[in-house]
């Protein structure tokens, strides 16, 4: 359980933070996105995700995405007591097993009072990333629903502002998603875990069957129940190859319910070329 312990300073960026400086956590953020060389600033006052590119930072640090903390006024619900709590502001879901975990078992925004030990739940926006499969996700506070609109409106505009090509391309097809509370996340990661646990067994498998894997692009995965690997054979991840090789993995593991998926999806194809694999 993620309990608070009071803190005076942000080790991480050296320095108190105030709601009203939220913004700040994201622009001293080192390098925010793997794939984007910049920092995500974000106004809570106006709900914008505005993308800054940091001064005084050299061109390898753009690419070294920590997760980073900010600090927040927050009034326990049971004694009244006001006191700063430390905030998870950005998530990389690919290096912070932990903090993922912390997600998917409900325990990420469980805050202590410091004066009365009462344990509750407090929420702040934040960024979920995970590059290898493809997930960028906005996340604000629950209690953002009933003016779910307005954000949705706010944060759409300001991401389709931003220019693709300004960014060597690396935005291109990405497609971000936004969730009011975490308990939306929650679910979508949880399931992720099970993909990717499964993958890991059929990847294992086609090793020892001296197969090949290719990466089944994630969004496709979790539309269509897929692993995120494709086992195939051969010199390409075509359609016969990849039928011939989940077929002879089934017969020697049936109780891979995904690879039965993958097998539906690939009798239907018409053609060789497989729509879904990167």
């Amino acid at each position: 359980m993620r309990l608070f312990q009071p803190r005076h300073k942000l080790s991480a960026l050296g320095h108190k933070l105030s709601r009203s400086s939220f913004k700040n956590v994201w622009r001293r953020a080192y390098g925010l996105w793997q794939f984007l060389p910049m920092a995500i600033a974000v106004s809570k006052t106006y709900g914008l995700w505005r993308a800054r590119r940091p001064y005084g930072l050299r061109q390898s640090q753009y690419h070294q995405l920590m997760s980073t903390k900010g600090v927040f006024r927050v009034k326990c619900p049971s004694c009244g007591d006001n006191f700063d709590a430390d905030f998870w502001t950005v998530v990389r879901g690919d290096s912070d097993a932990d903090l993922k975990d912390l997600i998917i078992s409900g325990e990420f925004d469980l805050l202590g009072c410091p004066r009365c030990s009462t344990v509750f739940s407090h929420e702040e926006p934040f960024l979920y990333l995970d590059p290898r499969y493809e997930l960028l996700v906005f996340v604000m506070p629950e209690n953002y629903r009933p003016e779910k609109e307005k954000w949705l409106a706010k944060m759409r505009a300001d991401y389709e502002a931003l220019d693709p090509a300004s960014f060597g391309g690396r935005l291109a097809g990405l497609e971000p998603a936004y969730f009011f509370g975490v308990g939306e996340l929650s679910p979508l990661l949880s399931r992720d875990r099970d993909m990717e646990e499964e993958s890991e067994v059929l990847a294992c498998l086609a090793g020892e069957s001296n197969f090949k894997t290719a990466k089944i692009k994630a969004g496709e995965a979790r539309l269509r129940d897929l692993p995120f690997c494709l086992p195939y054979s051969g010199p390409a991840p075509v359609k016969g190859g990849a039928l011939s090789a989940v077929k002879k993995l089934l017969a020697v593991n049936d109780a891979l319910p995904r690879l039965k998926n993958l097998l539906k999806e690939l009798e239907v194809l018409a053609a060789e070329e497989i729509p879904f694999v990167k």
